[in-house]
C-alpha cells in the first residue's frame, strides 16, 4: 500500500511539473530535505521497485532543457538534480550512479548556469571516504577540534615569483585561484581547482605590494 501510495506521488509530481510548477518545486524541495537526511546506502533494504520509479522520474526531471527565461524551471531540475544526488548515494547502486552522473555530464549544458544544492547525504559519502583513505574510522572536523596553527596539505614551487626566506607573505584564495600578496605585488595563481593549472600565474600587478611598515591585509569578498 505504502509502495502504490508513493508512486502515485511521484506521478503527481511528474504531471504538476508544467501545470503547477510552484507546486513542483515545494513538493522536490520536501523530498530533498527527507533525502539529503538519510546515510550512504541506508536505502539498500527498500523496495527496488519503488526506488527505481523515483529514479527514473528524478532522471527525467533533471535532464529536461529549460529556458534562460524560465527561472521557475531552471529551480526545479537544479532542485531535481540535488534530488537525484542524494538518492543514489542512499541507494547505494554503483550503476545508478555511474547512470546518474552520465546523464548529468553528457546533457545539453543546461546545468552549467544553475546553483546547485550540495546535499547533506553527499558530504557525509565524501567525509567517510576521506577516513577510508587515511586510515580512520572517522575523520576529524573543524568544528569539534578546532583548526591547527601550523597545517600542510600540499605544497608546489612557483618558480615565476621569487620571495626573501624571511618574507612573510599574505595568502587568500577565492575557490579556485589563489592570490598572493608579497614585497613585489600581487600574483594571481592557479590553485589545481575549478579547472585552473596548479602552480600558474595567470596575472599579476607591481602596484599592489605587502609593505611590512603600513601591516598590509589580503581578504577577499563576494
Amino acid at each position: 500500500i505504502i509502495g502504490i501510495g508513493l508512486c502515485g506521488v511521484f506521478e503527481l509530481i511528474k504531471e504538476t511539473r508544467f501545470s503547477h510548477p510552484l507546486l513542483c518545486l515545494r513538493s522536490l524541495q520536501a523530498l530533498l530535505d527527507m533525502l539529503q537526511g538519510q546515510q550512504p546506502e541506508g536505502f539498500q533494504t527498500e523496495p527496488p521497485d519503488v526506488l527505481e520509479s523515483l529514479f527514473q522520474l528524478l532522471l527525467e526531471t533533471t535532464v529536461r532543457s529549460t529556458g534562460a527565461n524560465d527561472p521557475t524551471g531552471q529551480d526545479i531540475t537544479a532542485l531535481s538534480c540535488a534530488c537525484l544526488f542524494s538518492l543514489v548515494v542512499a541507494w547505494g547502486d554503483t550503476g545508478k550512479i555511474l547512470q546518474a552522473v552520465s546523464a548529468i555530464l553528457t546533457n545539453n549544458g543546461s546545468h552549467a548556469c544553475q546553483t546547485i544544492q550540495v546535499p547533506t547525504i553527499l558530504n557525509a559519502l565524501q567525509r567517510s571516504v576521506q577516513a577510508v583513505l587515511v586510515g580512520k574510522i572517522q575523520i576529524q572536523d573543524w568544528f569539534g577540534n578546532g583548526i591547527k596553527r601550523a597545517a600542510l596539505m600540499n605544497k608546489w614551487v612557483l618558480k615565476e615569483v621569487s620571495i626573501d626566506e624571511d618574507e612573510r607573505c599574505l595568502l587568500q584564495t577565492d575557490g579556485s585561484f589563489l592570490y598572493l600578496l608579497c614585497k613585489d605585488g600581487l600574483y594571481k595563481v592557479g590553485s589545481g581547482y575549478s579547472g585552473t593549472v596548479r602552480g600558474h600565474v595567470y596575472n599579476s600587478t607591481s602596484r599592489i605590494r605587502n609593505r611590512k611598515e603600513k601591516r598590509s591585509w589580503l581578504g577577499f569578498a563576494q
